[in-house]
């Protein structure tokens, strides 16, 4: 699937900033792996994204196919269609947290981080950042 990107305006505002409503799920980040705390139901969610590692991290939201596993997702970066579909990210955290809105509609999802260890180069899932969950 192709995608178009089209450009963007950014322009100051004189609104107040609103604050992100409180979180219902916390999803933990450390060095090599994730932790998620509360029960992620289907609906909308406000979830919060701490990173407590050492690096830079980031958290890929995907959900899967009927059936199909992480590692079926992992390995189907080959021609064809992969067997789930992004559902949300969550950008590069040096530290503190990210807060984000996420529609989960009832099945299985992974959590995953694609980005290459520095000191190994090889890509962090590899070395266990994945989770898999499912919502009700």
């Amino acid at each position: 699937m192709l995608r178009t990107l089209k450009p963007i305006t950014v322009i100051e505002s004189e609104a107040p900033l609103v604050a992100a409503p409180p979180a219902e799920v916390t999803i933990g980040i450390v060095d090599f792996g994730f932790g998620v705390s509360g029960t992620i139901s289907s609906g909308t969610q406000n979830v919060r994204v701490t990173n407590k590692g050492q690096q830079e991290h980031e958290a890929f939201l995907i959900r899967l196919n009927p059936g199909a596993s992480v590692e079926e997702f992992l390995d189907a970066f080959e021609p064809g269609t992969p067997p789930g579909q992004g559902r949300s990210g969550f950008p590069a955290l040096k530290f503190g947290g990210e807060d984000a809105t996420t529609d989960f509609t009832p099945g299985n999802y992974a959590l995953v981080r694609f980005v290459e260890d520095p000191n190994t180069g090889a890509p962090h899932f590899a070395l266990g950042m994945i989770r898999e969950f499912s919502v009700q």
